[in-house]
C-alpha cells in the first residue's frame, strides 16, 4: 500500500535533468544516483537513507513496482551489493543520476536491465 505517488515526485525529478553525476554528490551542483533519490524525496517531504544499499534496506520491497517507487542495481565488481538506484516511471524506463550524461531518464533495455535487484517503496 501506501507509496508516494510519481505526481508528487515528477515535477521535482524533472527539474533536475542535465545536472551533471557528481560521485558523493547531493545538491544541484551535482549528484550521484543515491544523492538524487534522497533529494527528489525530500522535496517532496520524505526522508529515505543517504546512500543506495540503505535506501533498498529501508524500503518496503514491491514486486510490482509503480511509477515512484525506486529500482535498484547491483552492478558487475559490486559484490552484490547495491550500488546504483533510480526512480522508476515504467516497465522500460527511470530516471536517475548515471555517470554519463548526468541526471536523466534511463532505459532498462541495455546496460540497467541485467542489474536490476529489486523495487523499493516508501
Amino acid at each position: 500500500g501506501g507509496g508516494t505517488s510519481w505526481s508528487n515526485l515528477q515535477p521535482i525529478a524533472e527539474s533536475l535533468i542535465g545536472i551533471p553525476y557528481q560521485w558523493g554528490g547531493t545538491t544541484t551542483s551535482g549528484f550521484d544516483c543515491s544523492g538524487f533519490t534522497q533529494y527528489v524525496f525530500a522535496k517532496a517531504g520524505i526522508s529515505i537513507p543517504r546512500v543506495a544499499s540503505a535506501q533498498y534496506s529501508a524500503s518496503q520491497k514491491v514486486s510490482n513496482p509503480r511509477a515512484g517507487d525506486l529500482v535498484f542495481f547491483s552492478q558487475p565488481g559490486s559484490g552484490g551489493v547495491i550500488d546504483h538506484v533510480g526512480i522508476y516511471v515504467n516497465s522500460s524506463t527511470f530516471i536517475g543520476s548515471q555517470s554519463t550524461p548526468g541526471v536523466a531518464y534511463a532505459s532498462y533495455s541495455g546496460y540497467w536491465g541485467a542489474y536490476i535487484v529489486g523495487y523499493g517503496r516508501y
